[in-house]
């Protein structure tokens, strides 16, 4: 007899159809719940929840800072747009950035002379030069966080910042001519809060 048959011989008498232990059949069709099941629902609302905590922190650390607003508003003669036309120069500014700053056509305290757009730490950034009492100066723009319908101006030690609708305005404090230009820029009626 060869191994292969012997082999074959003994698991035929050794082997053989068993019952299933009693309650199998229960078990399979209504599984016992465990605290684990429960456990990884929890555990990923908690991740959900720090990780968007954490892209917000993120999107803050991200911002331009108030001394980089301040560089670029330092500068205001380097344009990438050299205009005198406000409705050029808006156009301009929502081709290169999507931004829609709502400028007047014509000013009696400021005039604008140019614009470029910029990215500071991925925050698109326009930059409007224009001319007020013999001087030069900047003002800037980018989409804020809140939508504010208009935000009373805000000082610190190198801007004046305020927001309306959308949009985030700064000029250099260092001047209060240059900064009530500013707001002759969108207001030549003299409305404003600076």
């Amino acid at each position: 007899m060869s191994d292969s048959k012997w082999l074959e011989q003994e698991l035929q008498i050794r082997l053989g159809p068993v019952s299933a232990p009693a309650g199998l059949w229960t078990r399979i069709h209504a599984p016992k719940t465990s605290g684990r099941v429960l456990l990884w629902p929890a555990v990923a609302v908690v991740m959900l929840l720090v990780s968007a905590d954490l892209l917000w922190q993120l999107r803050a650390i991200a911002r331009p800072s108030s001394s980089e607003l301040a560089s670029l508003a330092a500068e205001p003669d380097q344009c990438d747009l050299w205009s005198t036309d406000p409705t050029r120069i808006r156009r301009w500014v929502k081709a290169h950035s999507g931004m829609d700053i709502a400028l007047p056509p014509h000013s009696p305290s400021a005039r604008l002379v140019g614009a470029k757009v910029v990215k500071l730490k991925g925050t698109t950034v326009a930059s409007l030069a224009y001319e007020t009492a013999g001087q030069r100066a900047n003002m800037l723009v980018w989409r804020g966080d809140d939508h504010a319908k208009h935000g009373a101006p805000t000082r610190d030690a190198q801007l004046i910042t305020w927001t309306q609708g959308e949009n985030v305005f700064a000029v250099s404090g260092a001047n209060d001519v240059t900064a009530r230009g500013a707001c002759m820029l969108c207001h030549p009626e003299g409305a404003h809060g600076i």
